[in-house]
């Protein structure tokens, strides 16, 4: 497995019309969204899979892909992709900002399930009539996008919430544990801001101010609606990314610590194997040995 000095940010793609959401066919998005090579998204996205053949990494969860399958990939998340069979469908990809106007999901996205997920699969699965409806409502958007009339921006927006709602339909129904209720909301929306905040800030009332809570407030809520205080979440989001620069870069165990704030290479060391009962030099052969089996079987 190919292995990086640096883990590469795709930003937003090129598009015709300065407007933070494309959709485009599988096939012709490949090189540009589905890169063999780890790599991490500024942007959401779904991808709708027609037909092909392969496994999808996202976040060292393998999925075999399958036909009429959505995957769900969240901002931050590294993931790349082997296919033996060209992959077909689409890929629909937006920015936060796109879905930020009157009506929309509360005006945020942290309502919606299926994204910023932890523990449960960004996979949904659909039966017949199922993968029928949501073919039906990318065909539209694609459509859309690819007509350029006057209004589109708007008539994008309808589609993309129509479509919104019935994915959240179909992944409440599959995954009842994760609901779109307010706990669940202000849950997914710490998960996200640690995830991009977690190196640089580890105090609780930076938190607490971006989330406008008391620390008190966002502390007790945290822990009655996970279990977790919330200091542990954002350890466990720290040692998120010490794996995925392990796994997916030839960067030094004590490269690896410098680049998470860790000023001492033997303590995160500790801190790693604390966490996780592995040294980094363990996980990072465990995790690589892991892709070898998964990927040499196709």
């Amino acid at each position: 497995m190919k292995t990086l000095r640096v883990l590469p940010i795709h930003e937003f793609p090129d598009v015709e019309a300065p407007t933070p959401f494309a959709i485009v066919k599988l096939g012709e998005a490949e090189a540009r969204t589905q890169d063999a090579l780890p790599h991490r998204h500024e942007f959401y996205a779904i991808q709708y899979v027609t037909g092909g053949k392969g496994h999808h990494v996202i976040d060292f969860s393998p999925y075999a892909l399958s036909p009429d399958t959505l995957y769900f990939i969240s901002p931050g998340q590294v993931h790349f992709g082997r296919f033996t069979q060209p992959l077909q469908g689409f890929v629909l990809v937006f920015m936060e900002e796109f879905l930020l106007y009157p009506g929309s999901f509360s005006e945020n996205i942290y309502e919606l399930s299926f994204f910023h997920t932890v523990g449960v699969k960004p996979v949904l699965h659909l039966n017949p009539f199922q993968a029928a409806r949501i073919r039906s409502y990318m065909s539209a958007i694609e459509e859309e996008y690819q007509a350029g009339t006057p209004d589109r921006i708007k008539v994008l927006r309808a589609h993309l919430y129509i479509l919104m709602v019935n994915i959240q339909r179909l992944y409440s129904a599959q995954y009842p544990g994760q609901n779109s209720a307010k706990g669940a909301s202000f849950v997914r929306k710490f998960n996200h801001l640690v995830s991009i905040h977690c190196i640089q800030q580890t105090a609780l009332g930076t938190y607490a101010e971006k989330m406008n809570v008391s620390p008190g407030h966002l502390s007790n809520t945290i822990k009655a609606l996970t279990g977790q205080p919330p200091g542990h979440i954002i350890r466990k989001e720290i040692i998120l990314e010490a794996k995925r620069l392990l796994a997916h870069t030839d960067l030094t165990a004590a490269e690896v610590g410098y680049r998470l704030n860790f000023e001492d290479p033997s303590y995160f060391g500790r801190f790693f194997k604390k966490a996780t009962g592995l040294s980094p030099t363990a996980f990072r052969e465990q995790i690589r040995s892991k892709y070898r089996n998964i990927l040499s079987t196709e």
